[in-house]
């Protein structure tokens, strides 16, 4: 109970002792003015800091009101960002098209997500594109994991964050406020290092490409010097061995594999998690915004508790015209069924990563291109639909749609107490959302596959 200060009140009334009219018409000195006025202010400031106390302490009793709020500061956010993004790329286009790259030898660029810029990039959900992705840019060009500690491979990671997945949904899955934060944090950490195992596979891949083309340049001026010994070997620069390269170039085309099914893997971890939560604790308040409790009702055979959401009336009606044992069976259905938001929630990020997969490969195909192979008006033609608005609708509808994002958020109901809440209200909608977003960009898919 906080303790609240205030004036104290008149014995014969409910005004307070300063309020009395026989203090405020007796005569004092102004000494004694100037110290009742110190003590009215000194109230009055006490009673402020109770308000304000008050407050903070109904935020810590229920937290979970704030949960919309964040979500809400959070998109909000990343919306600003886009916004620049948007502008960005619309201004530096000026007739090219995708993708763009301000990496440079006189002005190198490491850890901005700007520096280079794609249909992949452009598609990738803000916490990957904007934090993820320059933490772990940083982190690599710190560690120079792109030249050395060449025995950690890009798959290691991945198979590594599998394991980091596995040991946060269990933690997701505990009883545990404080204990399910903790493995949000840590999920956290696995998307980070899924990021991490991606920068190492391009500064890698940049790697091996200029070692194989400084080896071939080699060859080549061997041979125009009237060189025949097939047997001289020219090791390529920067320590790195030809069995190297050949290893590197027969494992990238299974590293895009790899770390597609890592990721699946983490994700189904995660909804499992979710899952054994809420068979553990049915969800209680269908809102996001109210705290309306769900009634309940007891079986009448085993007094087992579940949720329902039928009218007082409807529920009376039912249970006369039903028998004991089939409404047992249906409670116990009823408590059983909040476990399946989570697997609901995941089918539909499943839907939406097929899509979003679907598309990335059209829009790379169409939009990024070589310049010298195409004429001054198809390039022009590709720029000015970058830079198009409805081509923007797309990319920023699958920016959110993205099933990274949906992870995200997810994690975010999960650190504010709201899961069941959260997959309840999504249990429809994500699907309606995905389905027309998918309309949206296969429409416009096709509208650009018409113009070349």
């Amino acid at each position: 109970m906080p303790i609240i200060f205030s004036p104290i009140p008149h014995p014969a009334s409910n005004r307070t002792i300063l309020d009395d009219p026989i203090l405020q018409s007796s005569p004092s000195s102004p000494d004694a003015d100037e110290e009742m006025e110190s003590w009215r202010k000194r109230i009055s400031s006490q009673g402020k800091l109770v308000d304000i106390g008050n407050l903070l302490h109904d935020i810590w009793l229920h937290h979970t009101r704030i949960f919309p709020l964040v979500i809400v500061i959070v998109i909000s956010t990343f919306a600003l960002f886009d916004l620049y993004l948007c502008y960005f790329v619309t201004s530096v286009l000026d007739g090219s098209t995708l993708p763009l790259s301000l990496n440079s030898s006189d002005h190198p660029c490491y850890s901005s997500p700007f520096c280079t810029i794609n249909v992949k990039n452009l598609m990738l959900d803000p916490p990957d594109f904007y934090v993820h992705n320059t933490l772990s840019s940083l982190f690599v060009l710190w560690a120079d994991l792109g030249n050395s500690y060449l025995f950690i491979t890009p798959n290691m990671i991945s198979f590594f964050h599998v394991f980091v997945a596995l040991m946060a949904s269990r933690l997701i899955s505990n009883d545990s406020l404080c204990v399910r934060r903790i493995g949000v944090l840590l999920f956290q950490f696995r998307n980070f290092l899924d990021a991490v195992d991606g920068v190492i596979a391009r500064e890698r891949r940049k790697t091996v490409a200029l070692a194989s083309a400084n080896l071939m340049i080699m060859n080549q001026t061997y041979s125009s010097i009237g060189g025949t010994d097939n047997n001289i070997y020219y090791p390529p620069p920067d320590g790195i061995s030809m069995d190297q390269v050949k290893e590197y170039k027969s494992s990238e085309s299974l590293g895009y594999w790899v770390d597609g099914i890592c990721d699946g893997v983490g994700g189904i971890f995660l909804y499992l998690a979710c899952y054994f939560y809420l068979q553990r604790h049915p969800v209680r308040r269908r809102s996001l915004f109210s705290y309306t409790a769900i009634p309940l009702i007891v079986s009448p055979r085993n007094g087992a508790v579940s949720s329902t959401h039928v009218s007082k009336k409807k529920r009376q009606k039912r249970q006369k015209k039903l028998s004991a044992s089939y409404l047992s069976r249906q409670i116990i259905r009823s408590v059983h069924r909040y476990g399946f938001l989570s697997i609901n929630y995941g089918f539909q990020a499943l839907l939406g990563s097929i899509a979003w997969n679907r598309f990335i490969p059209n829009y790379t195909k169409l939009l990024e291109t070589n310049a010298s192979n195409f004429s001054s008006h198809e390039t022009q033609m590709k720029g000015n639909l970058v830079t198009s608005p409805i081509m923007w609708m797309v990319i920023l509808a699958w920016r959110y749609v993205n099933p990274h994002t949906w992870v995200e958020i997810l994690l975010i109901a999960i650190f504010f107490d709201r899961t069941g809440e959260f997959l309840y209200a999504f249990r429809i909608r994500g699907f309606l959302v995905v389905i027309a977003i998918s309309m949206l960009t296969e429409a416009h898919l096709r509208y650009a596959r018409s113009l070349f």
